[in-house]
């Protein structure tokens, strides 16, 4: 699904597509698979499909919050400055 994410990305950000943003495309394509695996009735797709916290902490999150820095605007940045300090620092301390 990572994958899928990254080639669906740069799809829609070099055809320019209005579809939605490319997130939302892809937790539906993940619904839809998803809902095909578990209709399916064998328990190997079931154990190789489960969620596994560790791999999404490590491995899986970090590129996507790099990638939405670095798209980030700075002119919006600064903008919301001080709402991004309180929400990061208020959420850190709490």
């Amino acid at each position: 699904m990572f994958i899928c994410y990254m080639i669906l990305g740069s799809l829609i950000e070099k055809n320019k597509y209005v579809c939605g943003h490319e997130a939302g495309v892809v937790i539906i394509i993940g619904m839809i698979l998803s809902w095909l695996a578990s209709t399916s009735g064998h328990d190997d797709i079931h154990h190789m499909m489960s969620f596994d916290p560790n791999f999404f902490f490590y491995f899986c999150l970090p590129p996507i919050v790099f990638a939405s820095g670095y798209n980030m605007k700075r002119k919006k940045f600064f903008e919301n400055f001080v709402n991004i300090l309180v929400f990061g620092l208020l959420s850190t301390v709490v």
